[in-house]
């Protein structure tokens, strides 16, 4: 009998730490990341499911610490970029977009968010979570926000905030 934890069952359990992270439900993000950790080393070998974990890990260090560290978010995404490049998955593609856009964001540099989140947006259809798309949204809207192109940011701010109502997500609603 094999004491190794299925790829499959690491990265569900990573999904539901992503869905924890979007809600901003830090206690549970909290232990989930704890668990997760636990996981991965009883795991059968997956470089896509560690780029997923890299990934939300940075995401989480993100809502924790509200700002990024330049260097280690490099550092991640070039470590990471060739195992992405070689997926065939275009969730773990939409993710990396995405996360990396929210990194540029942090930074100040909008126009690459921007960047970014285009070509998340051109993977949004495979992502099955309505508080993912919201997400997606916000930060599209707030980066072009920033850029003073209104019409369009309140296009996507309209459709975040609509909802993040409909899922309860107060806070969300606030910012």
């Amino acid at each position: 009998m094999s004491d190794f934890i299925r790829s499959e069952i690491v990265g569900a359990k990573i999904v539901e730490w992503y869905s924890c992270i979007i809600a901003r439900s830090v206690d549970q993000a909290i232990h989930l990341q704890a668990e997760i950790k636990d996981m991965l080393k009883k795991m059968e070998e997956s470089d896509q499911i560690l780029a997923y974990y890299s990934l939300v890990e940075y995401r989480f260090n993100m809502m924790m610490d509200q700002t990024t560290d330049r260097e280690a978010g490099d550092e991640m995404f070039n470590r990471i970029d060739p195992i992405v490049k070689s997926s065939m998955d275009n969730l773990l593609h939409y993710y990396y977009y995405f996360i990396s856009g929210q990194h540029e964001f942090l930074q100040e540099h909008y126009r690459s968010a921007i960047k970014l989140f285009r070509k998340a947006e051109r993977l949004l259809e495979y992502v099955k979570d309505d508080a993912e798309e919201a997400e997606f949204h916000y930060y599209m809207g707030s980066a072009l926000q920033r850029i003073n192109q209104y019409v369009f940011a309140s296009s996507y701010l309209e459709d975040a905030i609509v909802t993040f109502k409909r899922l309860k997500y107060t806070e969300k609603v606030i910012f």
